[in-house]
């Protein structure tokens, strides 16, 4: 026993520390990830919005435990495909910190939802961030299935109020949003949609329980030693991957392993060549849950978040798929279906962004698709701003604390009310919806 456990042992042994050196010698960390633009982002890309009849992109419970809700698509995306069109105007806040009483940054939970800016919103300010609704604000983000992030410079439009006329220009956002497209991989039909943080957002919130969350690096890491534990546990499987038979199932070895098996099978293991069963026998159910055990102990030595992914039972080995980019990391993750996505989701794509037809509004939303009287429009989730004196401004170079300068844009695009200081702010386009007073006769016809 010991001598079929050894090959296992040293591959471990000489991994994990490689995996130790990995995680302590990247580039420092940049406690800013910004939605950043991309000079080689693809301008050839798949349109998920093409079918307006169908809602495709649902807020539905997430499949990362404890991480509330998550967005979802029913459409298969290509890599550089288009996830979702700018649904909706970014928010820019500006020199946050400097318009506090004590000049330092506010402790508000609003800061989770705010990108570092780029283009023409990094212009508004000595220091500028971004609130950039849905895709920008409601996934979550996973280190090794990231999906999405934002493609490109965004539109800035500021013809839709003159500034010299209108009493609504300044009231309202000119930058028209983000468009997020399938930077990273293809997207399934039925995933959950991850958007990449940047590992620094984890590093940078120690005492957020983050620290023992997998990096990517973990997830490549604990790939390898399951390979390696496929191929000591497993008769049939050459690193990790299954060996080929021949069609006629003879059972003679051509060589060949992984994907080329694919068209040689049912997607089923290969049943190893008669050498290969007379040297290899499956060991039993006590013996392989031993060796497990043993993996991870070893692997723990090194790290403990590479440990915490291996399989703790054969049955476990076994459930983790093969072949498949990303295996380990799917294999955490439940699978949800499409009945199960329409059926405990809300449609985050009912309305789309246009020009309102209230004058002074600016932007407004409308129907993508027909909406039966009663059905629901687009889900609304809620950031608190516990006081909304976080958004008054101050002349920040002569400051005086009785006078103020105004309010934050933020503040337009919250709901709250007279006799609370309690802010509650939309995090998806709900925002396009704007208030037809029946005082205007004219006014949204």
């Amino acid at each position: 026993r010991m001598l079929l456990l050894l090959p296992l042992l040293a591959a471990i042994a000489l991994m994990v520390p490689l995996v130790a050196a990995a995680m302590t010698t990247g580039p420092s960390p940049d406690p800013q990830n910004g939605l950043s633009a991309d000079a080689d982002a693809s301008s050839d890309t798949d349109d998920a919005d093409a079918d307006y009849e169908v809602c495709t992109l649902y807020l539905a419970e997430s499949t990362i435990p404890n991480a509330g809700f998550g967005i979802y698509t029913t459409n298969a995306i290509k890599k550089n495909g288009v996830v979702q069109k700018a649904d909706s105007p970014s928010l820019v806040i500006v020199d946050i910190a400097r318009h506090q009483p004590d000049g330092e940054e506010p402790n508000w939970g609003y800061r989770n939802y705010l990108w570092a800016t780029f283009g023409q919103e990094a212009y508004d300010a000595l220091q500028s961030e971004a609130s950039v609704m849905t895709l920008g604000a409601l996934p979550n983000f996973h280190t090794a299935l990231k999906s999405t992030r934002q493609q490109g410079e965004q539109v800035y439009d500021d013809s839709i109020l003159d500034r010299f006329k209108d009493p609504g220009a300044g009231a309202i956002s000119y930058h028209m949003g983000h468009n997020f497209v399938a930077k990273y991989r293809n997207i399934e039909a039925n995933e959950e949609i991850f958007v990449d943080y940047g590992e620094n957002w984890l590093d940078y919130r120690p005492d957020s329980g983050f620290e023992d969350v997998p990096r990517a690096q973990d997830f490549e890491d604990g790939e390898a030693i399951v390979d390696v534990l496929r191929t000591v546990l497993r008769p049939g499987y050459r690193d990790g991957q299954p060996v080929c038979t021949t069609k006629d199932g003879s059972g003679n070895d051509d060589g060949t392993t992984g994907e080329n098996c694919a068209s040689q099978g049912n997607g089923e293991p290969a049943v190893a060549n008669d050498d290969q069963q007379s040297t290899e026998t499956r060991f039993s159910e006590e013996d392989e849950n031993d060796v497990l055990a043993l993996a991870r102990d070893i692997a723990g030595m090194y790290s403990k978040r590479t440990a915490s992914l291996l399989p703790s039972s054969p049955s476990e080995l076994d459930s983790i798929p093969v072949g498949m980019e990303h295996g380990l990391a799917r294999s955490t993750l439940p699978h949800r279906s499409t009945d199960w996505i329409t059926h405990n989701g809300r449609c985050l794509d009912n309305i789309m962004r246009g020009r309102s037809t209230i004058h002074q509004a600016g932007m407004g939303g409308f129907a993508r698709r027909f909406l039966a009287n009663g059905s629901h429009i687009v889900p609304v989730p809620l950031a608190l701003i516990p006081d909304r004196d976080i958004l008054t401004m101050y002349n920040i170079f002569e400051r005086d604390a009785d006078k103020t300068t105004g309010k934050q844009l933020l503040l337009n695009y919250c709901l709250g009310h007279g006799d609370s200081k309690v802010l509650l702010c939309p995090l998806t386009n709900a925002i396009l919806v704007n208030h037809c007073s029946t005082r205007r006769s004219w006014e949204g016809e």
